[in-house]
């Protein structure tokens, strides 16, 4: 996550999911995963969604007044975007100024990612439901904490972690050219099948796909979860969203 994304329109159809997912009942935590080192690109452009104004015309607005403020989390935070119990962890995430070339160096690259984790995992300890959200997703295969490109992932031992401490999970990924939109959260899925069963995915379809897997830490937590999954898509938002995965009726 970055500052500069506050108020686009992934914010839009994200804020409307994990406010729908926290009707459940279950309390929110979020690990915004924030990546300060933000690259020349366009990313956050995507500001004029009037057209999806209807779906959650207080959401809307909401986000609308904080691109007139700031765009920056901490409007996020007390902005009353998000149900009011929501716990938020906001520190900036650990990165290398260069590669790490030696072994000393990567441990101690690690360390600074193992030091981040531990203190965001610190913070959930009232939630029942938790939010990953960075920049790209869950990390490939290969790819150690120790990267300059780590800040844009969270890392699948990371995201069991919380799961094992019995919280169920939400993680943003990042659609890429590697397979269809189905065969990638399939994928994302199945990484997770030795510590979850009944994940599902659920994508947006605005300017840009984006997709959502929710990991479910026991079967009541998959029934709350989906039973908000189906009222939500049920109150019109099937426009921009898609359910990738079983949902039970």
């Amino acid at each position: 996550m970055q500052h500069r994304y506050v108020g686009d329109v992934g914010d839009f159809g994200k804020y409307a999911l994990l406010n729908a997912l926290a009707s459940s009942g279950f309390r929110l935590g979020i690990i915004w995963y924030l990546n300060e080192y933000e690259e020349s690109n366009s990313d956050g452009k995507f500001i004029s969604f009037d057209h999806l104004n209807t779906l959650d015309s207080q959401l809307f607005e909401k986000l609308r007044l904080i691109r007139t403020v700031k765009r920056h989390l901490s409007q996020i935070n007390s902005g009353g975007v998000l149900p009011a119990d929501t716990v938020f962890f906001d520190g900036a995430l650990p990165r290398p100024k260069r590669p790490c070339y030696t072994p000393d160096e990567r441990d101690s690259e690690q360390k600074h990612r193992g030091k981040w984790f531990d203190d965001a995992f610190d913070a959930m300890s009232a939630a029942q439901l938790v939010f990953l959200d960075p920049d790209n997703g869950i990390a490939p295969n290969g790819l150690g904490t120790h990267s300059t490109r780590a800040c844009k992932y969270a890392f699948e031992c990371e995201v069991k972690k919380i799961v094992a401490s019995g919280r169920s999970v939400i993680v943003y990924q990042h659609q890429n050219r590697n397979g269809t939109l189905e065969q990638q959260v399939e994928r994302s899925m199945q990484r997770f099948a030795d510590v979850v069963t009944g994940a599902f995915g659920i994508t947006f379809h605005a300017y840009a796909v984006r997709s959502y897997i929710i990991l479910p830490a026991s079967s009541i937590h998959k029934e709350r979860l989906s039973s908000c999954c189906n009222r939500f898509l049920e109150n019109g938002w099937n426009r921009v969203f898609r359910v990738l995965g079983a949902l039970p009726a």
